[in-house]
């Protein structure tokens, strides 16, 4: 961790941030990037 990120995270209490990680903001896209997949697949078996 830079000295910079630990400037920024010194801050984040005192401004209220709210922290949310990348794999929780992430999930919902992966979620629907499944779905668009598996009803796409009809099409990909078919040809």
């Amino acid at each position: 961790m830079g000295r910079s990120r630990r400037r920024q995270m010194k801050f984040w209490p005192i401004r209220g941030t709210l922290v949310i990680p990348d794999i929780i903001c992430n999930a919902p896209g992966a979620v629907v990037s499944y779905f668009e997949w598996v009803q796409g697949l009809p099409i990909l078996l078919l040809g």
